[in-house]
């Protein structure tokens, strides 16, 4: 089979001055790709495992319930962004004994342009370089009529859905980051679109009739920091210029101009609207729960059956209650502990002295 290249997986855009192979062949590269030399395997990962972002990516793959060195299909386009996701990937999965056996890459060439070949074919370079298991090269055939690039992600999905079938793999991974985030979110702003178009790009979301989850864990770093981490490690890195004609790339080259927020604010009221009927909502399940409180105890189970945005806001109402506040990652950390169904005392601390304390009896707070 053949594959190869560009997709909604790794959102790059091209920079006039950045267009050219450097010297020390570090950099995005152009076609016809070179035969740049490739760092030293072990010494590569090891060094990667080490890295910050390794840490986040790690955290991403533990928010969305995926363990790593469990199976995985990995996909990748040649942008720095998937180039990044393989080699994190790559080097966490391979610090489990017989990680490295359980990761497929994946790297699409849609027949679109010319480059998409060699780019595929980067990809591949890079992936068997690393030692990962399979590396799958999928030709698509793209339909020319309607909207292209939906054409192509449909493709992509039914690639997907195939290859994860045959091989009993059900979660595929992404390399979508938090500027993709941030651009989706502004340019479903700006079309009018609903709460669940905002909310597209999620950690993780299961195609039942896919029979596949994408799962996203870099979605809190940011797209600058994964071509930082390719250059650390002396990797390249493709670069699709197709993505300057497309709605996000004008939105990077001239920011939020007047007629970007013109066209935004005619349409932000029917969004805000949606959001808050849904906040109420989620507000309305927790102020049930809250009222199961016994002697300023928020049962257990209640927030064991909890969806985790009621969660949170169960347990910042628990927080306010108290006059104080409490930072973002001790919440974060808070959640995490109930969604692992531990009922071992922990406590975390807000301002002023307090401290909310979780454990098998439910959550409640002390030093007020």
């Amino acid at each position: 089979m053949s594959r190869g290249a560009k997709s909604e997986f790794a959102s790059v855009d091209q920079d006039a001055d950045a267009a050219h192979l450097r010297r020390n062949d570090v950099g995005p590269l152009q076609v016809p790709l070179p035969e740049v030399p490739l760092p030293e395997v072990h010494e590569c990962l090891r060094a990667s495992s080490r890295d910050p972002l390794a840490a986040r990516l790690a955290h991403g793959l533990k928010r969305a319930g995926i363990a790593v060195g469990s199976p995985a299909l990995v996909l990748v386009s040649g942008g720095a962004d998937s180039m990044a996701l393989l080699t994190l990937t790559a080097a966490l999965w391979q610090r489990v004994d017989g990680g490295l056996a359980q990761l497929r890459v994946v790297t699409f060439d849609h027949g679109l342009r010319l480059e998409s070949a060699a780019e595929a074919a980067l990809v591949v370079r890079v992936a068997t370089h690393f030692g990962v298991a399979e590396v799958l090269r999928e030709r698509l055939h793209v339909s020319s009529h309607g909207n292209i690039l939906a054409n192509a992600r449909e493709a992509r999905l039914a690639c997907v859905k195939s290859l994860g079938r045959d091989r009993g793999i059900g979660v595929a991974l992404l390399g979508h980051h938090a500027d993709d985030r941030a651009e989706s979110m502004l340019l479903a702003l700006r079309r009018g679109a609903s709460l669940e178009a905002v909310a597209a790009l999620v950690p993780r979301r299961e195609l039942a009739e896919r029979g596949i989850t994408l799962v996203r864990p870099l979605l809190e770093v940011r797209k600058a920091a994964l071509r930082d981490f390719l250059v650390r490690r002396a990797l390249p890195w493709c670069e699709d210029p197709s993505n300057h004609l497309r709605s996000r790339g004008a939105m990077r080259r001239e920011g939020l101009g007047p007629e970007f927020l013109n066209e935004a604010a005619a349409s932000i009221g029917a969004f805000c609207d949606e959001a808050q009927e849904v906040l109420s909502f989620r507000d309305m399940i927790a102020a049930q729960i809250l009222a199961r409180s016994q002697n300023g105890i928020v049962p257990r189970e209640a927030l064991d059956e909890a969806h985790p945005a009621v969660r949170r806001a169960v347990l910042l109402a628990i927080v306010r209650a108290g006059g104080v506040s409490m930072a973002r990652a001790m919440i974060e950390a808070a959640l995490l502990h109930i969604e692992a169904q531990d009922r071992s005392p922990h406590h975390y601390p807000c301002d002023d002295g307090a401290t909310l304390v979780i454990d098998r009896c439910g959550a409640w707070l002390t030093g007020r």
